[in-house]
């Protein structure tokens, strides 16, 4: 939502919001996520992650608060930061799966989709 919000107002082809998968150079799943807003004021980058901190008129300042928790909580990292090129992208990095997961569903464990 963040993203999307930062580019009200754009038009066309000026307003994109680009999500990529990829492999960290550790070998960890990534995904980046980046708009063509007006990016991050550099006073704000330190705070953005921080609960209650927002720069919205009707924001709470949970969002990214929430979500650096769960990603954390997952030995992942999250980071910020302006694109040279405009806009801001947020990259999300999170361990590849334990094999004992794979083990235990390949031994007739349980999935919950399945």
């Amino acid at each position: 939502m963040n993203g999307v919000e930062a580019m009200e107002g754009m038009s066309g082809r000026n307003a994109r919001l680009i999500v990529k998968t990829g492999i960290s150079r550790s070998g960890d799943p990534q995904i980046t996520i980046r708009d063509f807003g007006p990016g991050i004021a550099t006073d704000h980058i330190e705070k953005i992650f921080e609960s209650f901190y927002t720069t919205k008129v009707r924001g709470m300042g949970m969002g990214l608060a929430i979500n650096r928790t769960i990603i954390r909580d997952h030995n992942g990292t999250i980071s910020v930061s302006n694109h040279p090129e405009g806009g801001a992208e947020f990259v999300v990095t999170l361990p590849k799966a334990d094999n004992h997961v794979e083990d235990a569903w390949s031994s007739g464990g349980s999935r919950s989709d399945s």
